[in-house]
């Protein structure tokens, strides 16, 4: 399994390397320069605000069905049409109570069509999510990282045409929101027919009981999903609900959010990957203990590759990415990014805790954390507006993130970690020196190039540290070999 795993995290590491940065960086941040932080700001509330109703349209269905379809995937057949339908059922739930909620809000009021669009664009997203779950349930892990781009791939070719090389006058948020709604019905397009010779789509006789029963066996997910969204998704509903100049500064939020959310999107896929593996490994008895470890080291790796450098030269990349920026746009980037270290953890621990089912710790630590990063915005958020929102951001994500590691050692051996904590203690404190040596002994050195060394330097400390290994490329090499000699054997 091992072998498995890193074959396919580096995949998916590299296609989505190769897709998602040119997104961020060519596609959303232009987009927000474009259309301007007030439009881009309302856009990215309404998206926050459809985020908290999530729970209706997937009470944990998708990490149920991964769960379930890795450990049996002969499950498939009886669970997949049941599941369609009952999330279609959900989608007209969730389209009504979202829609009522938002005329008392005064969202409705605020860009009606906007609203709808980025509601479909929700319902169409966890229907992509559904989908590739049973790809990956079923063993089809390369299908799956390859699939895992497929959107953002389609957006990057439309929008880099538009916005690159064309330039139209007429491009507004609107455009942005649409494209990305066809983008999701690609891509959806994409994976059913993946799993077009997999899927008996005869309906269950007794469709409601099955309806039943499948909401029940999934709410323990649900309430974790639900809580995890709502610690990390109300600052953007706050900050425009709470202050004047609400829509500006949850653009100013999201200017920084979006380069810490690119990096947990890499995250992410961590999760997307262990989920079916560690659901499967339990099923066939076989021990975690190795896979958890080298996991984390793995996304540590991530974390002092991406949060040292930007850290340290956070005002001058805002100053370079956006035209409009805030006095304290910098200082909220380098606090979501340290918030960022916190939260890509999550992505292994949770995988852990929620593959064996361990969900009665997780569920009172996330509620918890709920009343208190809400309880820190209401504070916050009026005296200091976005970076308020960050500062509760990066207390919650700290409390999940080390909480979250405490329940998975109650299952792990404690003395099996050890070693990688005591790497990563070193590296943590082997960072602090970089920003003096910068700023007391490189100030006539440009910053971007600073910002390579010390990118540099992170890198070879993650493998001198052993967080990332050769062997682990080794296997990456083995398993092209292997798929290669298939594939002209065939």
């Amino acid at each position: 399994m091992e072998r498995k795993f890193f074959f396919n995290i580096i995949l998916l590491l590299f296609i989505n390397l190769m897709v998602k940065p040119a997104y961020l960086f060519g596609i959303e941040i232009p987009v927000q320069n474009t259309v301007g932080n007030e439009a881009y700001g309302l856009y990215f509330a309404f998206l926050n605000f459809t985020y908290l109703f999530q729970i209706i349209h997937d009470p944990g269905l998708q990490n149920f069905n991964s769960r379930e379809i890795s450990s049996n995937p002969s499950l498939i057949n009886r669970v997949f049409p049941s599941i369609v339908l009952l999330k279609g059922l959900l989608a007209c739930v969730f389209i009504a109570l979202a829609g009522l909620l938002a005329i008392g809000l005064g969202y409705w009021k605020a860009d009606p069509l906007l609203l709808c669009i980025v509601m479909f664009n929700q319902i169409a997203a966890s229907y992509l999510l559904f989908l590739r779950t049973n790809v990956s349930g079923l063993g089809k892990y390369t299908t799956d990282s390859l699939l895992s781009i497929a959107d953002k791939g389609f957006m990057l070719l439309v929008l880099g045409i538009l916005l690159w090389f064309i330039k139209p006058v007429w491009f507004n948020i609107h455009t942005f929101a649409l494209l990305q709604a066809c983008s999701f019905l690609l891509a959806i397009s994409m994976t059913m027919f993946v799993l077009r010779a997999s899927i008996n789509w005869q309906v269950p006789k007794q469709l409601f009981h099955e309806f039943s029963a499948l909401l029940k066996r999934s709410l323990p997910y649900a309430t974790t999903v639900f809580l995890m969204f709502l610690y990390t998704r109300t600052d953007a509903v706050m900050l425009e609900a709470l202050l004047i100049d609400g829509a500006y500064q949850a653009g100013i939020y999201a200017a920084a959010y979006r380069i810490m959310d690119a990096f947990t999107m890499f995250s992410f896929l961590f999760a997307g990957l262990l989920l079916p593996m560690f659901s499967s490994m339990i099923a066939a008895g076989k021990p975690t203990n190795q896979l958890f470890i080298k996991s984390l080291d793995w996304i540590f790796a991530i974390e002092v590759i991406a949060v040292v450098p930007i850290w340290m030269f956070r005002n001058e990349i805002m100053g370079l990415l956006y035209e409009d920026t805030h006095i304290s746009s910098g200082m909220i980037l380098g606090i979501l990014m340290v918030a960022f270290a916190f939260k890509a953890t999550n992505f292994v621990s949770g995988s852990l805790l929620v593959a064996q089912e361990k969900l009665r710790n997780l569920t009172i630590l996330l509620a918890a954390t709920v009343l208190l990063n809400v309880s820190l915005n209401f504070i916050l958020i009026p005296q200091q507006g976005a970076y308020g929102a960050s500062l509760a951001t990066l207390i919650s994500q700290v409390i999940v993130g080390v909480g979250m590691f405490i329940l998975c050692l109650r299952t792990i051996q404690f003395k099996n970690t050890i070693p990688s904590l005591l790497k990563w203690v070193t590296i943590g404190c082997a960072i602090f020196p970089m920003e003096y040596i910068s700023t007391n002994y490189l100030d006539s050195v440009h910053w971007t190039i600073q910002f390579g060394c010390f990118l540099s330097v992170c890198i070879i400390a993650s493998l001198l540290f052993g967080l990332v290994r050769p062997r682990d490329f080794t296997y990456f090499a083995e398993g092209l070999s292997r798929r290669r000699g298939i594939d002209q054997n065939s």
